[in-house]
């Protein structure tokens, strides 16, 4: 294409444009956001943490909740009373009775029939409940001499009590008293045994 002439003088002659096309027009898109760097001087608050699930083989398995028994509206029957027999008394052995020994005149030894009855007496005597044995010695002697009838009384009283002592019988259980020659009745040579409760001492 040739310019065309100037129609002014001094103007520079404008060239002539061969028409072109208009441009396609571009739509300007938004550039992404980017992130702004972090400032290690500012706090951020970290981002929660998601839950993480755990897998089913993992998961605590539910506990089943027992149902509450229904409590009792009736109250139950009591047990049958047993009926007891009350306890019978234990029997209680009596006492032996008094025995008799006899001495022959000033002597002090034991004839074997005397002390045989001695013995016998003495297996008689309830351990349980009987525990004391008089021993009520005497002896003949002159009225001006009181003192050689009471030894001698006292002599034939301990002649029982070893009897007594080797049939078992504790020695806190014979009671021995030398009487001499104060008798009321009876022979004056002779020594009675009397079985008697505890700590009973008789005449």
């Amino acid at each position: 294409m040739t310019p065309r002439a100037a129609t002014t003088e001094g103007v520079a002659p404008t060239p002539e444009v061969e028409s072109q096309p208009a441009p396609e027009r571009r739509v300007a898109r938004p550039a992404p956001a980017v992130p702004a760097a972090r400032n290690p001087a500012s706090p951020v608050a970290p981002a929660p943490a998601r839950a993480r699930a755990l897998p089913a083989s993992d998961r605590a398995p539910a506990q089943a909740v027992a149902p509450i028994p229904a409590l009792p509206t009736a109250q139950p029957a009591p047990p049958p009373a047993v009926a007891t027999a009350p306890l019978a008394p234990a029997p209680v052995q009596p006492f032996p009775p008094p025995i008799r020994v006899m001495f022959v005149e000033g002597k002090i030894d034991l004839s074997a029939g005397e002390e045989a009855r001695i013995r016998a007496m003495a297996r008689a005597i309830p351990a349980a409940t009987a525990s004391s044995v008089n021993v009520i010695a005497y002896a003949a002697g002159k009225a001006d001499d009181p003192s050689s009838a009471r030894r001698l009384s006292l002599s034939r009283g301990l002649a029982v009590r070893t009897v007594l002592l080797d049939c078992g019988i504790q020695s806190s259980q014979i009671y021995v008293r030398a009487m001499g020659s104060k008798t009321e009745s009876g022979p004056p040579n002779r020594v009675e045994l009397t079985v008697a409760r505890p700590g009973e001492v008789t005449r």
